[in-house]
């Protein structure tokens, strides 16, 4: 598996202002649970046991809601951004960056992506990077993904959904 899951969670949720004025956009409440809660429970389901969460806009109400992770059964860091980094922009504050592959989420979007497939074919690439994307015909201001079969050729911007493994 991976060593580490990192889950930026650190945005200010601008586009739900209504629910993410009191709580951060990873707390909103999906079929009664926050969605860095289902993240963290289907990550764990596929053997990760150890998540740094990045923080920023109402990082404490994260941190209260989960300590430590043990009553997640996992092991849970922080990461607090004093300032926004902006998407990813918190992995520069990881100490020390690790040696072996971990993998790079938003905390606020939940995936049926299969965290251990997902794992399985970055090692058997012997992958430096590996990204998932969803294809989606679609003009939008976020980043663009050109790929060729599954090698990324250009990415163009982190301002996007994303979800990496780094090695």
């Amino acid at each position: 598996m991976v060593n580490q899951v990192i889950l930026l969670a650190g945005g200010k949720g601008t586009r739900m202002r209504e629910l993410t004025e009191t709580i951060p956009k990873p707390m909103v409440e999906v079929n009664g649970k926050p969605m860095l809660e289902h993240i963290i429970s289907k990550a764990r389901d596929h053997g990760c046991q150890e998540f740094v969460i990045a923080v920023h806009h109402l990082g404490d109400v994260i941190k209260d809601y989960f300590g430590d992770g043990s009553k997640f059964g996992v092991s849970i860091n922080y990461i607090s951004e004093q300032s926004p980094l902006g998407t990813a922009g918190a992995l520069s504050l990881l100490k020390p960056i690790p040696a072996e592959p971990f993998l790079v989420t938003n905390g606020d979007v939940i995936t049926e992506i299969n965290y251990s497939e997902l794992v399985d074919f970055h090692n058997r690439n012997k992958s430096l990077l590996t990204i998932a994307v969803r294809k989606y015909e679609w003009q939008q201001p976020f980043g663009v993904v050109h790929t060729e079969g599954s090698r990324v050729v250009i990415y163009l911007n982190f301002n996007c959904q994303i979800i990496l493994i780094i090695k």
